[in-house]
């Protein structure tokens, strides 16, 4: 079953309106008034705030916790409304502006989920009085370097051509139109997850809708031209005067665990891991059921999140 309280959520969500540009956040207040933690979630690429609301009402277990849009994600008009590139810098200026804005004087914990993580990273770097806010760091399903990634160079090339091909404003609606087809679409982005498999035509056709709807509430433009950054990314050269934790998927389809810790290393004070159940990369809404969500809250994350708040 996808997000349990989707009736509930709505009431959540602001509007957010940074640099111009006209978003939503989820801003959910802390479920016990003995815990202290503030909780900043930075989702993915072709997400959107009630993809990760499950995930977020499980967090507030321990504190507060908010989740915005990124610009061209989850409905947020895109940098390109400012005559401006979506670059891996002006996602990091973006955040280090909200987190200025919204925390003030607030220490935070910071939960970067893929590509969430590379903007973090880049953005730590970029302001290092912002390092000193961060109590504990966590890596989701993100990377530090192209490399991470598991597919060959040949491919990278390939890839790079394409989303190149597919970033300009006239060939992005032409992709869009085509490729978010309902007969095109489980071509295009197909699905290996066994429980999609041995679902029934009926319970496929709600997922298709579902997984269609979240991609048109992204910038296809916006989806291209940073898909283009990361097959060519490297994060290492600078350092962070901070530990992550990095919360690894055994099976992860796009990324060599190996890889990803050996860059982790290079750029923070420590890497640490904490292993988890689930096992694949991209995630659907109807993936989000109590148990995935458990999945992604393991013992040692929960014991770390608890002595967090007995700090304060």
């Amino acid at each position: 079953m996808p997000n349990s309280k989707p009736h509930t959520i709505k009431k959540y969500i602001s509007p957010l309106y940074m640099d111009k540009l006209r978003g939503r956040m989820l801003v959910l207040p802390k479920q016990k008034t003995t815990t202290k933690t503030d909780f900043l979630i930075v989702y993915g690429l072709n997400s959107t705030i009630e993809k990760w609301s499950s995930l977020a009402y499980e967090l507030r277990k321990y504190g507060n916790v908010t989740m915005p849009d990124l610009p061209g994600m989850g409905g947020m008009q895109s940098f390109y409304k400012l005559e401006e590139y979506p670059t891996i810098d002006n996602y990091a200026d973006y955040l280090a502006a909200f987190i200025k804005l919204k925390f003030r004087r607030k220490k935070i914990v910071i939960i970067g989920m893929s590509f969430g993580f590379v903007v973090v990273t880049r953005m730590l770097q970029k302001y290092p009085d912002i390092v000193q806010k961060v109590e504990l760091l966590f890596n989701v399903s993100g990377f530090s370097h192209n490399q991470d990634m598991k597919i060959s160079n040949r491919k990278k090339k390939q890839l790079r051509v394409y989303s190149y091909t597919f970033s300009h404003i006239t060939s992005s609606k032409l992709y869009r139109s085509v490729a978010f087809d309902e007969a095109m679409f489980p071509l295009i982005f197909k699905r290996g997850d066994k429980n999609y498999k041995e679902m029934s035509p009926i319970e496929k056709r709600k997922v298709l809708k579902n997984d269609i709807k979240i991609y048109k509430k992204n910038d296809t433009r916006t989806h291209m031209f940073v898909l283009n950054q990361l097959v060519k990314l490297d994060n290492t050269k600078i350092k962070i005067d901070l530990p992550v934790w990095n919360l690894v998927s055994e099976n992860d389809e796009y990324l060599s665990n190996e890889n990803v810790r050996k860059n982790l290393e290079l750029i923070y004070k420590k890497s640490r891991d904490i292993k988890l159940k689930k096992t694949r990369h991209q995630v659907s809404p109807y993936n989000m059921t109590e148990e995935f969500i458990a999945d992604l809250m393991p013992y040692k994350l929960k014991s770390l999140l608890n002595r967090q708040n007995n700090k304060k």
